[in-house]
């Protein structure tokens, strides 16, 4: 812990020298123990929902060759917090090539890849992240209904969260806990070049909050493309029992739908708020990841 210019930064000296200081702790500490001359107690650091996704995933399909046709396809994985660590141990240690091959060899062939063309692997020292980026080339699993086409956008969809409830024997006043979290996916597909933006379309997109969560998928359709961007944050680590009863009566309605984007197959889903939503290329999502955060939510 130190201080510059009036603020307060942190600094774990158990990390690699590859963590740069900052004014928030690189892992999710609650207590710290700050190293003085003259000694210190024990900090306690309140928790407030993150500013940064602990995991932004970044998908582009570029289907501009055609329906018939291979996709170039680009990954890429930014981690901050305990998962940046681990892969900062796991991936040091090896060569680019060493990185190259041993992905090469889990990924090609597989049902989304054909060909691995490029991995690199690099740790931010000035944003403390970890960044895999993979590219290649991979089949596109259209389904097909003798008239449109549809996708299933990689990471687009939600698993309902844990039902809040107590047996009868237990305190039914107590507040339930809820483990912080926040991941962001984007995802970005190209329209094959013989289409146009008004044949395409998607489905459900929403932004609600339940059990101290707020979930959130949007979809835009601009310049060729279908983007949509989902994300999961926690907003309040200890929920009262009253709400909690209130999200589960609401927890039969949750829309655990895959995200679809649709050729020719019907019209443009309705949005409650209209966003711009960037596409994986289009911003430095190690910088600004500003994109991911839930501004406006709408009511339960």
């Amino acid at each position: 812990m130190g201080n510059h210019h009036g603020k307060t930064y942190w600094h774990d000296g158990t990390l690699p020298a590859s963590y740069a200081p900052g004014q928030t702790p690189v892992m999710p500490y609650r207590w710290l123990l700050p190293l003085s001359i003259t000694g210190s107690a024990l900090v306690n650091l309140p928790w407030s929902p993150a500013s940064e996704p602990n995991v932004i995933e970044l998908f582009e399909i570029d289907a501009r060759a055609g329906f018939d046709q291979p996709a170039k396809k680009h990954s890429v994985t930014i981690s901050r917090g305990p998962k940046a660590l681990i892969e900062y141990y796991q991936f040091s240690a090896v060569s680019d090539d060493q990185l190259q091959n041993a992905f090469k060899q889990n990924l090609e062939g597989s049902q989304s890849w054909n060909a691995i063309e490029k991995v690199t692997w690099r740790f931010d020292t000035a944003h403390n992240a970890s960044i895999l980026d993979i590219a290649g080339t991979g089949p596109v699993d259209w389904d097909e209904d003798g008239i449109g086409k549809s996708l299933s956008l990689p990471g687009g969809g939600f698993s309902p969260p844990q039902r809040r409830q107590r047996g009868a024997n237990a305190d039914a006043t107590a507040p339930y806990l809820i483990n912080p979290d926040f991941n962001c996916t984007v995802t970005t597909l190209r329209m094959p070049n013989e289409t146009s933006d008004s044949d395409w379309s998607y489905n459900t997109a929403y932004n609600t909050v339940i059990y101290g969560q707020s979930f959130r998928r949007s979809f835009e359709r601009r310049d060729g493309t279908i983007r949509m961007i989902r994300a999961n944050r926690t907003i309040q680590t200890e929920l009262p029992a009253d709400i909690a009863a209130k999200d589960t009566a609401r927890l039969p309605k949750f829309d655990n739908s895959m995200a679809w984007a649709y050729f020719k197959q019907g019209t443009l889903a309705k949005q409650a708020v209209k966003e711009q939503v960037p596409a994986t290329f289009e911003v430095d999502w190690v910088k600004d990841s500003s994109a991911c955060l839930n501004t406006t939510f709408a009511k339960p």
